[in-house]
């Protein structure tokens, strides 16, 4: 790969380390996941590489995506973090924890705008799947909600990239 080619999990993964930069050097981001099925899963898994990263909480309508997520993060972390799954709000329960941070979405795109909102006033740092909204009233509420300090927000879009002659 290029010197300015980043995968979009390496990105991800990156994010984490972005977020700790907000944090004293020695502290690790705790974050949440918002989405642990199977792309969610995937991200998981290529976040718990980093070390800079603390999974703390693991979201999802299904309850069997959560304990997997959260069998992952015991592996690979050593701890188990907290699990939710009573619907598709529980993501609120999660994003009133002091012990998150930031939170990453990975849900059925109709739901980024509505939770990446709840958890920039919820003052966490966001990153979520793209596309960000999926209608123009919600590109106006996301872009118009307040951000408390140490909140941020980001997109993760795919990087595509093509060989001269390709139809890539």
């Amino acid at each position: 790969r290029t010197q300015n080619t980043w995968t979009r999990r390496e990105l991800l993964a990156l994010s984490a380390t972005t977020a700790a930069a907000q944090n004293r050097a020695d502290e690790k981001i705790r974050i949440g996941f918002i989405g642990v099925g199977s792309r969610g899963t995937g991200l998981l898994k290529t976040l718990l590489t980093r070390a800079e990263a603390d999974v703390t909480a693991a979201c999802d309508i299904d309850p069997k995506s959560v304990t997997r997520a959260q069998d992952l993060v015991k592996e690979f972390k050593g701890h188990f973090p907290t699990g939710f799954d009573k619907g598709p709000d529980d993501h609120r329960r999660l994003l009133a924890r002091t012990d998150v941070q930031a939170v990453l979405i990975a849900t059925p795109q109709e739901d980024h705008a509505r939770m990446a909102i709840d958890a920039m006033k919820a003052g966490k740092f966001v990153a979520s799947e793209v596309p960000a909204c999926t209608t123009l009233e919600e590109c106006w509420d996301r872009g118009s909600t307040p951000r408390k300090p140490k909140s941020g927000t980001m997109r993760a879009a795919n990087n595509r990239t093509a060989r001269a002659g390709t139809d890539g």
